[in-house]
């Protein structure tokens, strides 16, 4: 089927050099899952009363699987608009946060044109920017990483998340209001973590029209399952967005519980506390180890294992303890670990005290 692809010429070329983006997800018992910066407390109190319903009530009836879902998810948005006091029509919905990011290059990117993405990255944003065809520039963002120059007159796109991934770093406010001020093209900041560092960039959005805000439900409201995202943008903005967007692209039962999530904010402060302690905990207790631990603001720390790296990532994972290997340059001794809950915390570090004790 391959050679048939080439040979008649059916499938892009993008595509074709194009590499399958999947993603080890451990599921066996007795495995610690350090390796997807996913929530160990789950959902709010009033999400999981409602999963506890019978999807039937959660819809408003049997009769309503025979329609679409509301394809603006207007409750949604007004939710959210309410807890961000900003206006509805500023928010674009999609399934997951990488629905967004995907139509925000298909939207403003054409055949060609550069995108800035400074790296260290989330590596989905070179595989959508390949995929649309665009010219990559990849700024080295130094360490402990900052955002490097945007006044790159060519480039229609500059992309980065705040908090960092893999870091954790929370780039300053002013850096970004500087970025914003000087970039001519869009700026697209991705707050996945920005619950657990109780910051965000979104008032900005109403003085500069060429930023963005693209936020999930997979982290801090532990939904992973369900595929929400959601983006803030200027009014015209949001309407380009929704022209490419699938029109019901969220069910109605992921609209509703992403619509109680949003409500419960003192669930999202308790788990913005509880993550923030054990984040300084095992940090000391990594470093007591003797490995350099540097400064998260996010639900996971980047950890710098020296040139024995690759040794303990193995070992780690014949534990069956299983973190993200970082080989960006000038991180390349480096793995993300999640921070857990504190008995699974507690695991992990024990786990990795017994590797560090067998080394040589």
């Amino acid at each position: 089927m391959d050679e048939l692809a080439r040979d008649s010429g059916r499938v892009r070329n993008e595509v074709l050099r194009a590499k399958e983006q999947t993603y080890f997800y451990p599921r066996g018992k007795g495995e610690l899952k350090f390796n997807d910066n996913t929530s160990p407390y789950g959902p709010s109190p009033a999400v999981r009363e409602l999963m506890g319903r019978s999807i039937s009530e959660v819809i408003g009836g049997v009769e309503e699987s025979t329609f679409y879902p509301d394809q603006n998810a207007d409750a949604l948005r007004s939710a959210v608009a309410a807890a961000e006091g900003i206006e509805p029509d500023c928010i674009v919905t999609g399934t997951g946060a990488d629905e967004l990011l995907d139509i925000l290059f298909r939207v403003f990117v054409d055949k060609g044109e550069r995108v800035t993405i400074p790296v260290p990255a989330y590596f989905m944003y070179e595989h959508f920017a390949s995929l649309n065809s665009a010219t990559i520039r990849t700024p080295y963002m130094g360490r402990p990483p900052g955002l490097p120059d945007g006044a790159d007159s060519k480039s229609k796109m500059y992309i980065f998340s705040n908090p960092h991934n893999p870091t954790g770093s929370l780039f300053p406010r002013e850096d970004i209001v500087r970025l914003v001020d000087a970039f001519k093209g869009l700026v697209v900041v991705d707050e996945a973590y920005a619950e657990y560092a109780d910051s965000t960039v979104v008032p900005l959005i109403r003085k500069h029209p060429n930023l963005v805000v693209v936020r999930t439900f997979s982290k801090i409201h532990g939904l992973p399952n369900f595929r929400i995202g959601y983006c803030f943008a200027s009014v015209e903005i949001a309407l380009q967005l929704r022209k490419v967007k699938n029109p019901f692209n969220l069910t109605t039962v992921s609209q509703k519980l992403a619509t109680a999530a949003v409500q419960d904010r003192g669930y999202v402060a308790s788990i913005r506390s509880t993550n923030a302690l054990e984040r300084r905990r095992i940090s000391r207790a990594l470093e007591s180890l003797g490995f350099h631990v540097f400064s998260s603001s996010a639900n996971f720390i980047l950890i710098d294992l020296g040139d024995r790296c690759n040794s303990i990532f193995s070992a780690l994972v014949r534990k069956g303890v299983y973190t993200k290997r970082v080989n960006d340059a000038g991180y390349e001794n480096c793995i993300r670990v999640t921070v857990r809950s504190r008995e699974e915390n507690d695991e992990m570090l024990s786990r990795l005290s017994d590797i560090m004790l067998d080394l040589p």
